[in-house]
C-alpha cells in the first residue's frame, strides 16, 4: 500500500514540474522570422500576467495601411521591470513602436516584441533568436541588458 502511495505522490510531483515546461511555446512555431514588422500604435489595454505581459494597441498594418487591433507579446514581467517598465508606466492612450518583430504565421494580428520605443526611450526587452549577435549560452538570453 505504501508503495502505491509513494508512486502516486511521485507521479503528481512529476506532473507539477513537467507541465510548465510543456506549456511554454517556441517563437518559431507561432511567428515567421522572415516577415519582419515595424508597427506603431496607441495602447488600448495592458495585461500584466506571467509568463509574458501583453499590450494591446490600435495600429496600422504595414501591409495594407488599415488600422488593426494588435496584441503584442512582451518579455516576462521580470525582464520588463529590470528595464524600468511596469504596468503603471504603460499608460492607456500612449504611443508605442515596435521594431523588427515577426508576423504571426496564421495571419492574426499579434507579434512578439524584441525592441520597442516607448515614451522617449528605446528598449531592447528580449533578444530575437534570429539576431546574429545573440549568444545562446548566455544565461540572460531572453532578457537583454
Amino acid at each position: 500500500m505504501k508503495t502505491r502511495q509513494l508512486r502516486a505522490v511521485l507521479f503528481c510531483l512529476f506532473l507539477a514540474f513537467a507541465l510548465p515546461a510543456v506549456a511554454h511555446h517556441s517563437l518559431s512555431a507561432e511567428y515567421d522570422s522572415g516577415k519582419l514588422l515595424d508597427l506603431t500604435g496607441t495602447i488600448t489595454r495592458v495585461e500584466w500576467v506571467n509568463p509574458h505581459a501583453w499590450v494591446e494597441i490600435d495600429g496600422k498594418d504595414p501591409a495594407d495601411g488599415r488600422t488593426q487591433h494588435w496584441k503584442l507579446e512582451m518579455a516576462s514581467i521580470t525582464c520588463l521591470v529590470k528595464h524600468g517598465i511596469s504596468k503603471e508606466t504603460m499608460t492607456l492612450g500612449s504611443t508605442i513602436t515596435v521594431h523588427d518583430s515577426w508576423r504571426a504565421k496564421d495571419g492574426s494580428f499579434h507579434t512578439p516584441v524584441f525592441t520597442m520605443i516607448y515614451g522617449n526611450r528605446s528598449y531592447r526587452v528580449q533578444r530575437s533568436p534570429s539576431d546574429p549577435q545573440v549568444d545562446l549560452t548566455e544565461p540572460d538570453y531572453w532578457c537583454a541588458p
